[in-house]
């Protein structure tokens, strides 16, 4: 049990941390709020079921790269674990010997997997700290030259300093807890026989018993202060997909990833989204749960031909950009600049070919195709603006209903001397080829 002056120091640093967060959660929030709205409640028990079990599995993680999905797993596992042991040694601050899950056999399994994941999770983040920091793997570093994607001055220094500060803190976390419980079990104190590690540790401190006492509560303030300094970090870098990306999951939208959502020109005077504000709710919240992972990127066909287009950036340059104008869309006066031009070029808008292998690899469920929908709308229907090889497609479905131009007459011709089954042959088909 702490001291006095140790709780009060505590209260501190826990009001402090929750205040950082709670102010940048709430003004995110209120950015994804300015968005149109589009509900995305219907079928909320699977939802919910659905969004459970691929986070909990992290299924997607590791179906698409195996050795780094199963590190970023031990770490995502090892949250929870680490959980249960943080609220018990705040409450345990106020309240010696408090146990959220008692002291039985429950206990006993909690505090062999906190023993276990102390390993799991370390191996992890060193893991993904040489992968990131040696390799480079093209997903998490710079586009390559040939791509010529827009990305926000600095993003890319910002985004390593993040994933550093990020892995370098679990690390510290890591070590902290350990020294912690060795210390404990090496001066006499309680303990369990599934406490190998704290038990293999504790008989390796040959220390006396006045430094095992500055040992334990040095790791103990350490991994206190680390955990709620994650806390105040976690919704200012790509990490807050840890509280917002079960949700974005809960949030999928159950239709072809190249589906159009119908438009009404009689309520809005605004068709599609030239301004980031102007973009649906539920592709603002996607900017805050993308990990920056790149398998977006990895899969897109225009990326990989070397196009400028990059689903990765496209979404997070979105965020930068919304964040960059937060006061302006919060005051009700909208972005200073447009998307196009900002956020991504010319060519990579229309390099997209809404073959959906960037939402078919994204752990987050982000929607990277309807928001390129929303940006093309904008400069087809508001600014007249699009490619010139699309003049003879607008024309044909314009004046023919068809994107050829064929005469309505003619249109069957291509299926002469084939047997081709129409409509007024059976009128009620499963599939209609129009």
């Amino acid at each position: 049990m702490l001291s006095f002056p140790e709780r009060i120091l505590l209260v501190l640093v826990m009001v402090i941390s929750i205040g950082i967060f709670v102010k940048a959660v709430s003004l995110r929030m209120r950015l994804v709020k300015k968005g149109r709205s589009d509900g995305r409640f219907e079928r909320l028990p699977y939802r919910i079921a659905r969004a459970l079990f691929l986070t909990l599995s992290q299924r997607i993680l590791v179906r698409h790269r195996p050795f780094a999905g199963l590190m970023h797993a031990f770490i995502f596992w090892g949250f929870f674990v680490f959980l249960i042991s943080t609220i018990n040694m705040l409450v345990g601050a106020f309240n010696e010997g408090f146990s959220l899950l008692g002291t039985g056999f429950l206990q006993d399994v909690h505090l062999f997997l906190l023993d276990l994941f102390t390993i799991l999770v370390t191996v992890g983040v060193i893991a993904l700290f040489v992968r990131r920091y040696l390799f480079k793997p093209d997903s998490l570093a710079y586009p390559k030259g040939e791509n010529r994607v827009l990305v926000k001055e600095g993003r890319i220094r910002h985004a390593q300093l993040e994933s550093f500060v990020v892995l370098f803190l679990i690390f510290i976390l890591m070590l902290s807890f350990a020294l912690e419980e060795g210390s404990r079990i090496a001066m006499g104190g309680s303990y369990k026989d599934v406490q190998f590690l704290g038990i293999l540790l504790g008989s390796q401190m040959k220390f006396g018993l006045s430094s095992l006492r500055v040992l334990s509560k040095v790791g103990w303030w350490i991994h206190i202060v680390g955990v709620f300094a994650f806390l105040a970090i976690i919704p200012h870098s790509k990490h807050f997909h840890i509280f917002t990306g079960v949700v974005n999951v809960l949030l999928k939208r159950f239709k072809p990833y190249g589906y159009l959502e119908k438009m009404d020109f009689e309520e809005t005077e605004i068709w599609g989204a030239s301004r980031v504000e102007q973009l649906p709710q539920k592709s603002l919240f996607d900017t805050f749960a993308c990990i920056e992972c790149g398998r977006c990127q990895d899969n897109c066909p225009a990326y990989i031909s070397g196009l400028s287009l990059s689903p990765k950036w496209f979404i997070v340059n979105t965020r930068e950009q919304l964040l960059s104008n937060s006061k302006k869309i919060l005051k009700g006066d909208g972005s200073d600049s447009p998307i196009l031009g900002n956020v991504f070029t010319e060519e990579a808008l229309w390099a997209c070919t809404t073959c959906g292998a960037c939402m078919e690899t994204c752990p987050m469920d982000i929607e990277h195709i309807p928001s390129i929908i929303e940006v093309r709308r904008a400069e087809v229907l508001m600014e007249g603006r699009f490619p010139k090889e699309l003049n003879p497609l607008y024309k044909g479905l314009e004046t023919q209903k068809n994107p050829w131009g064929i005469f309505s007459g003619e249109r069957m011709k291509w299926a002469e001397g084939l047997d081709v089954v129409t409509i007024e042959t059976n009128k009620d088909p499963n599939v209609l080829y129009w």
